[in-house]
């Protein structure tokens, strides 16, 4: 797992937003909760209390510590998918989010360890699945679903068995600019005779 959250992207529109979510997911799984547990977690049922991940299924409680590099601590990687998903659910447009993520700086060994920061971290979206799907362009539902048990355990295996992409990313993100049109073909009259 350790590979994988190494070459998990963290910033640039729209591969830093998978990566945030696809990190997340890896912390959890890694800390032993079943993918069916998974698919049920709200935001609301993650906690940091003093750098310290508190994660509440159904059945128990399963505490993440934070790790001294910042690129493989788990409630780091959990503060970031929440704070990008705050963002996603409560501003006007996506643009907003692609912003967000492109100027952000990658995730190494000296980034701030976010899990000590004192923001709340699902204030507002408390109710709203952890781990929602995103589709091709970056988008979330309008009212947000759970990934299934299925896809969780699709994403947890497609990035931890090897550097193969397991999204399908359309080209044309929110904050791209389009081409321009190809130029116009002058129209050059006829000889006169």
């Amino acid at each position: 797992m350790e590979a994988a959250l190494r070459r998990l992207p963290s910033h640039g529109w729209i591969n830093g937003w998978f990566g945030r979510r696809d990190r997340a997911l890896l912390v959890v799984a890694g800390a032993g909760v079943p993918y069916r547990r998974i698919a049920a977690l709200t935001a609301g049922d993650v906690a940091l209390i003093d750098g310290v991940a508190a994660i509440n299924t159904t059945i128990r409680s399963v505490t993440l510590h934070p790790d001294e590099d910042p690129v493989l601590c788990g409630p780091c990687a959990l503060v970031r998918w929440l704070r990008a998903l705050h963002l996603a659910l409560t501003s006007p447009a996506t643009r907003t989010l692609a912003g967000a993520i492109d100027r952000a700086a990658a995730v190494d060994g000296a980034s701030p360890h976010l899990c000590r920061s004192r923001r709340p971290i699902a204030q507002g979206i408390g109710a709203v699945p952890l781990l929602p799907p995103i589709d091709p362009r970056g988008h979330l539902a309008i009212d947000p679903r759970p990934l299934s048990p299925h896809s969780l355990s699709f994403l947890a295996r497609g990035n931890t068995t090897g550097p193969g992409a397991v999204h399908r990313v359309d080209p044309r993100t929110p904050n791209e600019p389009q081409p321009p049109p190809p130029p116009a073909t002058p129209v050059v009259p006829p000889p006169t005779p």
